[in-house]
């Protein structure tokens, strides 16, 4: 603390001028070679030349919290920049797993993950469109399409009609059904897709 030369309050030594009074302060130091008392602002002792100790520990100290604050700062946008590049680089090469319309979407779920998390969300067993289109004409009529979208229920329901689609009535809602579910494929798969990932973000948003 230094007294204020106008007013007598004290004031912080780190203080430019008083609170009280306005007044500019002019802050003392003491040269610790010849005890000279000279102003705080100077580098060294007008004196003897001895440099000023307090203004130099302080300069470091500035410096060295700067540079402390710079070096967080990069990391976080560095960890931020990572993370964000991360769920580009997820979105690009599943965009044809998932519908086009929600990847906007699925960017702000991904984004609340951690990178770890990403990368668990990247080894979820997404079904490939092509692949279910295929699945759905060969074996669509054994409900097999349904089963691996894991809709067990109409997957039974479809293996029932064929097995009865010598049956007329059984026969035309089976090949109905299955024309169906073949011009739908691409949304259902995609649809399936999403809604695995919304259950993996679900979870680790409660974990």
């Amino acid at each position: 603390m230094v007294k204020c030369k106008s007013c007598g309050r004290l004031v912080s030594d780190k203080a430019s001028e008083c609170p009280g009074c306005g007044t500019s302060i002019n802050k003392k130091v003491i040269c610790e070679e010849c005890g000279e008392e000279y102003s705080y602002y100077l580098s060294s002792c007008p004196t003897c030349g001895c440099p000023n100790e307090a203004k130099v520990s302080n300069t470091e100290s500035n410096i060295n919290y700067q540079s402390t604050q710079s070096s967080t700062d990069s990391k976080e946008n560095t960890s931020s920049y990572n993370l964000e590049q991360r769920v580009q680089d997820f979105l690009i090469f599943n965009q044809k797993y998932l519908p086009e319309k929600d990847l906007e979407y699925v960017a702000s779920r991904l984004l609340n993950l951690t990178k770890s998390q990403i990368f668990d969300v990247e080894c979820l067993p997404f079904r490939n469109v092509t692949a279910m289109y295929l699945v759905s004409i060969f074996l669509g009529v054994l409900g097999v399409d349904r089963f691996l979208l894991t809709d067990a229920r109409n997957g039974v329901f479809k293996l029932l009609l064929f097995i009865f689609s010598f049956l007329i009535i059984p026969g035309i809602i089976l090949l109905v059904w299955w024309l169906k579910d073949i011009i739908r494929m691409d949304t259902m798969t995609r649809e399936f897709n999403l809604q695995l990932l919304e259950t993996a973000c679900d979870y680790y948003a409660i974990s």
